[in-house]
């Protein structure tokens, strides 16, 4: 088993639309859903549940300079939003904000998550965000020594199309073989409409204290 590591990404945190919040509850609840967890995932907090929107990049390990993950994360991000040109690019691209509807629910090993479906939109941002954002991550990943952190900007699952996923439960540790234990489509799909997106930290567990300029920056849509 491999220990999770951190991440920084576009995400939209679920608790930002309220009312999708309670309707996506109220569904899951009647799916008796606590039954259905693997015994060893542990439920993501409801405040921390997001969805990624576009993966920039992962920290794989620690620098000799560093005492811990979360000093470390927090110095990556300060470092990427200093430059005042990538907050202004991602703002200019998000626009009008995302719609997205909640439709599965997939368990897999190393975590319990919810598939969203949203349209063109998302897949136009998501390929505009990653041509602005290529170069400002690979500058920060190449100040560090090779293997320490790693661009995202063309994972193939996370940041193509119009397909999201939110974990809601997760393994404390990272299975090394991704396998799928359950699916089963949503009784009644739940739309989200998402008028912010977060520059985010995400730690190892999913708590997410996101401390505003510290470790999360709100984008709002025009």
């Amino acid at each position: 088993m491999k220990p999770r590591p951190w991440y920084i990404s576009l995400t939209a945190i679920l608790n930002d639309d309220t009312k999708a919040t309670t309707k996506l509850e109220k569904v899951l609840s009647e799916m008796d859903i606590s039954s259905i967890y693997p015994q060893h995932h542990i439920e993501v907090n409801s405040i921390a549940r997001h969805l990624t929107i576009l993966a920039l990049l992962r920290i794989n390990t620690l620098p000799s300079s560093f005492t811990n993950y979360c000093e470390f994360s927090r110095c990556l991000f300060s470092s990427l939003i200093t430059d005042d040109h990538v907050l202004k690019l991602i703002t200019n691209y998000f626009g009008f904000g995302l719609s997205l509807d909640a439709y599965e629910l997939r368990i897999f090993d190393s975590g319990t998550v919810i598939q969203f479906r949203g349209n063109q939109e998302l897949a136009s941002f998501r390929e505009v965000a990653k041509v602005a954002l290529l170069k400002p991550v690979t500058k920060l990943v190449n100040s560090f020594p090779e293997g320490t952190t790693e661009s995202l900007i063309d994972d193939p699952v996370k940041n193509v199309g119009n397909h999201a996923f939110g974990s809601i439960a997760r393994s404390p540790t990272l299975s090394e073989i991704h396998i799928e234990r359950y699916r089963k489509t949503l009784k009644r799909e739940v739309n989200f409409n998402f008028r912010y997106i977060h520059l985010l930290v995400s730690d190892d567990a999913l708590t997410n204290p996101r401390i505003i300029n510290t470790d999360d920056i709100i984008i709002k849509s025009e």
